[in-house]
């Protein structure tokens, strides 16, 4: 077990905090650790008619586009479910008749304490995408023929994605 003994915040953003310092390990040795504090998010996998809907949108941090599950950022103490459902509906325009959650999931606990939530949307609605003024995106329709392939070669590259299309074919092959 490690546990800090000295740590300081050195930066502190919109989405994410960086903490520095020193943890003493179990031998009571020191090392540096540096990590990023995060509110975690949700991602929602929204399944209808045989189809996914998933969002392509550039991604900064990686330089390039990334298809992705509808997802957003969770605020203070607010309720996952909650944040999914508002994020399916502000992102692709559908409300769920059904949110199952699927589990929650630290993103890369090497470094960061930001955990997901996954939800599997049914039972979808139509009503009208409302993008955040920074957004964009494009909503993207794909058989689960066009997934399971995906998935066997690897087309996916959001973790929580891959994780989450996974989720929706195991809980499809359980029904």
């Amino acid at each position: 077990m490690e546990i800090w003994k000295r740590s300081e915040v050195v930066y502190t953003g919109r989405i994410v905090t960086l903490r520095t310092g020193a943890v003493t390990l179990d031998d009571g040795s020191l090392a540096q650790r540096e990590v990023v504090e995060h509110n975690g998010g949700v991602g929602v996998v929204p399944y209808h008619d045989g189809k996914v809907i998933l969002v392509r949108q550039f991604r900064i941090a990686v330089g390039h586009e990334v298809l992705e599950l509808p997802a957003g950022c969770l605020e203070g103490d607010e309720d996952p479910a909650y944040r999914a459902a508002r994020e399916l509906e502000e992102e692709t325009g559908h409300r769920a008749g059904r949110l199952l959650p699927m589990g929650r999931y630290y993103c890369s606990p090497g470094f960061t304490n930001e955990a997901d939530y996954l939800f599997l949307a049914l039972d979808l609605v139509k009503t009208e995408q409302a993008l955040e003024f920074d957004e964009r995106l494009e909503l993207v329709e794909m058989s689960l023929a066009d997934v399971r392939k995906g998935l066997e070669t690897c087309g996916f590259h959001d973790m929580k994605t891959a994780l989450g299309l996974r989720l929706l074919l195991d809980y499809l092959a359980r029904m």
